[in-house]
């Protein structure tokens, strides 16, 4: 039997691309795909996909929170996150979602085949840099002792990241389909959980964990 994927990137392009990939292997066929987070579930629910690969850290609703509902909803799926950026905390927060494998953007096609079909049958996978952090990080958070209190949820990080890229508050309800006023609790919890007083804090913060990468002129 085909194994059936599910793709979830916002840049069509690489989307597209990695769909014509995947499907020049002739046990794997593209079942979905889309550009937005928010329909990661609904898509879910109706192709009951063998594999989801997503692109972490997009904007919108959480992919972390919809790969936990997805989950609950068919226990079967695997998920296989990409991420275009070297992120700890997000590797830590994908992985205790449930998901099967992390790939960093060193990843090469072959070995992105090569992860598709061990997580669909059943394995887990890390490429070695993101294995690396992974481990790294397990030993830190086992040695300090980290208050589980302290760690942002994904919906903290996704509005500290869109404050930290220069939204307003207005505007991140907009990009997020909530009121003003949630954003407002999320900041507010955001910058009480990491001891935050102001926007600038905010900001350097953001850029130390790599939350928002900075962009270098041409």
């Amino acid at each position: 039997m085909e194994t059936q994927i599910l793709l979830v990137h916002s840049l069509r392009l690489f989307r597209e691309t990695l769909a014509l990939l995947i499907e020049s292997e002739t046990d794997f066929t593209v079942a979905g795909q889309t550009e937005s987070a928010g329909e990661i579930v609904h898509l879910a629910s109706d192709i009951h996909p063998d594999v989801i690969i997503i692109e972490a850290g997009m904007a919108g609703p959480s992919v972390v929170e919809s790969t936990r509902q997805v989950l609950r909803m068919i226990p079967t799926a695997k998920v296989l996150f990409l991420s275009s950026f070297e992120d700890e905390d997000l590797l830590f927060e994908c992985m205790q979602a449930g998901a099967a494998g992390f790939l960093a953007r060193e990843t090469g096609a072959q070995e992105l085949i090569s992860a598709v079909r061990q997580v669909s049958r059943g394995g887990k996978y890390l490429t070695a840099p993101s294995l690396t952090r992974f481990v790294d990080g397990w030993r830190v958070r086992k040695r300090t002792g980290s208050d589980s209190s302290c760690v942002l949820t994904a919906r903290e990080r996704e509005v500290l990241k869109l404050l930290a890229e220069g939204m307003s508050v207005k505007e991140c309800a907009v990009a997020l389909n909530v009121s003003a006023k949630t954003v407002e609790t999320h900041k507010f919890n955001l910058m009480r959980k990491l001891g935050i007083h102001n926007k600038a804090q905010l900001v350097h913060y953001a850029y130390q964990k790599k939350i928002v990468r900075l962009q270098l002129a041409s």
